[in-house]
């Protein structure tokens, strides 16, 4: 009993005669722990070294880019080199067996001022000799070592304290429920110093595990040994001290065991000399392997499950615009992606107000996933991105023009750069891709490298930023035209935003009828609800607003009226009559092309109020003399048809027969395939279509004729 309180208060007293120097400093440690898990092996040692070593404390203040440094200047030997443990250096030391201090070589250890008490992961010290002697000295200098040495005395009576650790990792089953081929590849993690942990718990009270591979890696090894490789980079996870291991918690390797937890853990055990645990835990798992076996299995099995809820869960967020918006559940699976950090994609779509819901709901999800820095959407032009940061100028006064002005001089120009873990919505495309056309043509080299730099921003895959492109179908095949790298990025991410249909444009409509005029809509409601459906489907395509705005435009031109009516028709304004006005004579034409576009206003109203037609066959052949005007008939009509929405481009793609036969047999099916593939969307016109069957009924041109007949019927309608 007199022996333990001898040891007790040797401990809690600095020796006396110290070679050490001792000042009063004027900085401070940050080590929460204090000296509460130092062992009492490692004490004594630090309290020789003080003693006899020579130890001295040099503060580095930190600047914004290095923290502050604490440098421990000693005559000591150098303890790295050492792979001794603390009891056997205390046990040299003793003895006077290990020669520890030197006259020649002045030896530092420099760490980061708030690591004081860390352990090393090459040495086998319960605390760094160096570093702990330091420690202390600077307690003794602060008049705080007396203190800390009985918190540490209070803490070591009523608590599991370990030697190396200034925490105790617990976990329930130990290694029991690990199976061998795990075991044994996180065994040889450890021996190939592959893996360590942090001697002290994170700021949010976690283990710090650090592996010199990153998840990635032990998913392509599947805890195949052979495979093992020195790595040569430090990756970091953390985990909880009560952590079970079994199936990785961020689902991201889709292992059974997760071997960078399960590594991290038998180093901490074999650091703290707990082998006969790992002994236990190994000898029941043999012992229960067929059943631990099968636990793994079904532990896996319902984390999975639990990951297709969470995935379900992620798209019951869209459920307010799931109906508006296709392939949902392709955005879901990508925010689900612990190992996709970063997104290109399209939103296309008129409706602004459903994109914008998207839109944020992507960035609120993001946000709660950790893959965002904030959820504040960053919102750009793509002009804005092809602008600079910083445009400095300055003058040489050594020059002058020849009006005695200094030269102006141009500085190096500072390109816009994205931020990492942030959401940027950029639009502006069209306004982007007419000013690239003039850049392009043009001879400002600056320009050109403006805009090559937007394209490199929004290709660039190695990241970790979210890019949605908002633009029209147009815009986006203009754009994606522009580049290649741009096009296969961003292709397979589209996500199209539905149109309101024309009833929903309709409720848009008489929610914002005023109260006057309530009684008359209601009266005759089926009257002007088709006469409504009529005006917008034959002028959505003039109106420069979309389909939320037509409404209230509608609404507050009715209003203004003060009774149910609607503007004139755009349609009536700019096609086919004032077209045909200016064609004189052709009256019987003329009249059969008026008829024609009564036909396609019947379709077009007709199924604006819910009737389904077959699609009429609109191949057409126009027969007259040269100079008759027959290909501009067909522009009018091409046109009308585009107006009326039949085709989606207002083209006319005009060839003859070199376009479309070749001179070579087996060339003509792929040329006439060629020019038809253009004026997909559009109207293919065909003049002197007649010379396509001239020739002679024996050798190639007979079977080039019937070649390109072949192809365009394979075609069908344009």
């Amino acid at each position: 009993m007199n022996m333990e309180k001898n040891k007790e208060d040797k401990l809690l007293s600095m020796p006396e005669n110290f070679n050490s120097i001792v000042e009063k400093y004027d900085f401070e440690l940050e080590n929460p722990s204090g000296l509460k898990f130092v062992s009492d092996t490692a004490l004594e040692i630090a309290f020789r070294l003080i003693k006899e070593g020579k130890i001295e404390l040099v503060y580095k203040e930190g600047s914004e880019e290095y923290y502050p440094e604490l440098m421990i200047k000693s005559e000591l030997i150098n303890f790295c080199d050492k792979k001794i443990t603390s009891e056997e250096l205390l046990e040299d030391i003793k003895n006077n067996e290990q020669d520890y201090l030197t006259e020649e070589n002045e030896w530092e250890v420099v760490c980061k001022a708030d690591t004081i008490n860390s352990v090393c992961k090459n040495c086998y010290y319960d605390k760094c000799p160096k570093l702990l002697a330091g420690y202390i000295l600077y307690l003794y200098g602060k008049g705080e070592l007396s203190e800390k040495l009985k918190e540490r005395e209070k803490f070591r009576k009523n608590n599991v304290t370990n030697n190396k650790f200034d925490f105790v990792w617990e976990v329930k089953d130990g290694l029991k429920f690990v199976s061998d081929k795990t075991y044994e590849f996180c065994k040889k993690l450890v021996d190939n110093e592959s893996i360590w942990v942090s001697n002290v718990l994170t700021e949010n009270a976690n283990v710090q595990i650090e592996s010199t591979y990153s998840c990635d890696e032990y998913k392509k090894f599947n805890n195949e040994i052979p495979k093992l490789t020195k790595g040569n980079k430090n990756f970091y996870i953390e985990r909880n001290t009560n952590t079970d291991l079994d199936f990785c918690d961020v689902y991201t390797c889709r292992l059974d065991e997760c071997p960078f937890v399960i590594a991290g853990y038998l180093y901490y055990l074999q650091r703290e000399g707990k082998y006969k645990q790992i002994e236990a835990d190994r000898r029941y798992y043999k012992e229960h392997k067929k059943e631990v076996d099968k636990h793994i299995k079904e532990n896996k099995k319902a984390k999975l499950g639990e990951l297709d809820n969470f995935k379900n869960d992620i798209l019951d967020n869209f459920d307010e615009i799931k109906e508006k918006v296709e392939n949902l559940k392709s955005i879901s699976e990508i925010i689900s992606n612990e190992s996709q950090t970063n997104f290109h994609c399209i939103i296309e779509g008129n409706d602004l107000e459903t994109k914008n819901k998207l839109i944020n709901k992507i960035a609120d999800l993001l946000f709660k996933k950790g893959k965002l820095n904030s959820e504040d959407i960053i919102r750009l032009s793509m002009q804005n991105l092809a602008s600079y940061n910083t445009y400095k100028a300055s003058y040489d006064l050594d020059k002058n023009d020849k009006n005695g002005v200094p030269y102006h001089v141009e500085e190096a120009i500072k390109y816009t750069e994205l931020e990492e873990k942030r959401l940027y919505v950029i639009n502006g495309i069209t306004e982007f891709i007419t000013d690239y056309r003039k850049a392009l043509n043009s001879t400002e080299e600056l320009r050109e490298k403006q805009f090559k730099h937007v394209l490199d921003l929004l290709t660039k895959m190695d990241s970790d930023n979210y890019i949605i492109l908002m633009a029209t179908k147009k815009e986006i095949e203009e754009l994606l035209a522009i580049d290649p790298k741009l096009r296969y990025i961003y292709q397979n991410y589209i996500y199209k935003v539905k149109d309101l249909s024309l009833d929903e444009i309709y409720e848009l409509y008489i929610s914002k009828i005023k109260s006057d005029l309530v009684d008359d809509l209601r009266k005759h409601e089926e009257k002007y609800k088709k006469e409504f459906k009529e005006y917008v489907s034959l002028n959505q395509k003039f109106i420069p607003f979309s389909n939320r705005e037509l409404a209230t435009y509608l609404a507050d031109y009715s209003n203004a009226k003060n009774k149910i009516i609607f503007p004139e028709s755009m349609y009536k304004k700019e096609t086919v009559e004032e077209s045909l006005s200016n064609i004189i004579g052709l009256e019987s034409l003329k009249k059969k092309v008026k008829e024609f576009e009564k036909y396609i206003l019947f379709q077009v109203k007709a199924k604006a109020n819910g009737l389904k037609l077959k699609n009429a066959n609109m191949h057409m052949i126009f027969t007259g003399n040269p100079g008759t005007g027959k290909t501009t008939i067909a522009r009018i009509m091409a046109k009308m048809l585009f107006d009326l929405g039949i085709i989606k481009e207002n083209k006319l793609i005009e060839v003859e027969n070199k376009d479309l036969i070749a001179q070579y047999i087996g060339q003509t099916a792929p040329k006439t395939a060629e020019v038809i593939s253009k004026a997909m969307g559009g109207v293919l016109f065909i003049d002197e279509a007649y010379s396509l069957t001239q020739g002679s009924t024996e050798g190639g041109n007979t079977f080039r004729t019937r070649s390109c007949s072949n192809t365009c019927k394979s075609y069908g309608r344009l």
